[in-house]
């Protein structure tokens, strides 16, 4: 029914998030992770608040060189959105100013290089 495509055209306004199976036919999980879509999202915040790197680790946000600088703060500030806690997403760009700041006042953050990127030795602790 013309409400019925509505409803489903609504979803996909909102936040959504698809999981692949590369199994033909799947394997059966789709269910079972849509009834728990909004524990595992907890689980996965949870996850990323307690972990006790800096920026972001293989535990918590990925592989090492597969992140770029920030990788937990934005993935904390994505979770914080999916699990109601702000309204909307601050977004990369502002939480990278943040999180630069926050790291820069522990004594934590690699200085930028003449490119504007971050280099990989630490600030001195002078």
């Amino acid at each position: 029914s013309s409400e019925e495509r509505e409803d489903r055209l609504m979803q996909l306004i909102s936040p959504t998030l698809f999981l692949y199976d590369a199994i033909p036919g799947g394997v059966g999980f789709s269910e079972k992770l849509f009834e728990l879509c909004d524990r595992l999202l907890e689980q996965a915040r949870e996850r990323l608040v307690e972990c006790r790197c800096d920026q972001g680790c293989p535990a918590c946000v990925g592989p090492l060189g597969e992140v770029e600088e920030g990788a937990r703060a934005i993935a904390i500030d994505l979770a914080d959105w999916l699990t109601g806690r702000i309204d909307r997403p601050r977004g990369p760009s502002e939480v990278r100013i943040q999180e630069r700041e926050r790291l820069e006042q522990t004594g934590a953050a690699l200085p930028l290089g003449p490119s504007g990127l971050p280099t990989r030795q630490p600030l001195s602790r002078a």
